[in-house]
């Protein structure tokens, strides 16, 4: 595991050349990463490769040019909470790219404001011929845009029922599925950073089935 605010590149790599490893973690803070970030990630992308992002995404255009990793996360610390405020998260076109490269398990709060972009999201993990898993977080609103295309209705006694032509089926223990992916939505609390009151949102999970 690397901390590669407290490390310089040149230091890392120094020791890792006598490391037999096949998996690593690296923490970085702000959104202008050091420009040797994406070398090294290359240099090392047969290993299995963790980025997490402590205070602040990695500008856009970092995120767009990585090659696919294991995971890529926006940490939740006590100390950093403003890197999940909505203000901050991440264009949806530019999520959806993200979600394109099918990077192993995506975790980054994402600005997700049209429910298409979320049934594309699906549509692309379920067509993934690799192990993948997508998490964001969306507001109710949208939660209930996206019910509505798909069709997502409750129905008496429990449980739910989709429309036919969605090309989502719910199974028996009441799972929502589209082709090889499955669709979760949990929903969650949390305090208002700036401001009094609680806000309400959901929590996405889209994973393909190879992992479950």
């Amino acid at each position: 595991q690397i901390n590669c605010g407290l490390f310089p590149f040149e230091k890392i790599e120094e020791i890792l050349v006598d490391c037999d490893f096949d998996e690593i973690c690296a923490t970085i803070r702000g959104s202008e990463a050091d420009p040797r970030l994406l070398n090294f990630v290359r240099r090392y992308e047969s290993k299995a490769i963790t980025l997490h992002m402590e205070d602040s995404l990695l500008s856009t255009s970092t995120l767009r040019a990585l090659p696919r990793l294991s995971s890529i996360e926006a940490i939740w610390l006590s100390g950093f909470r403003g890197i999940w405020e909505s203000e901050n998260g991440l264009p949806e076109q530019d999520f959806l790219e993200l979600v394109r490269k099918r990077h192993e398990q995506l975790l980054i709060p994402a600005k997700i404001e049209d429910e298409r972009i979320l049934l594309e999201d699906v549509k692309i993990v379920s067509q993934s011929d690799t192990n993948q898993m997508v998490i964001m977080r969306i507001l109710p609103t949208l939660r209930e845009r996206f019910n509505a295309l798909i069709g997502l209705k409750e129905v008496e006694g429990g449980g739910w029922k989709v429309g036919k032509s969605s090309g989502f089926t719910v199974n028996e223990k009441g799972a929502l599925r589209y082709g090889n992916a499955r669709l979760s939505m949990s929903y969650a609390l949390t305090r208002r950073f700036y401001g009094p009151g609680p806000t309400r949102y959901y929590f996405v999970h889209i994973i393909n089935f190879d992992i479950v």
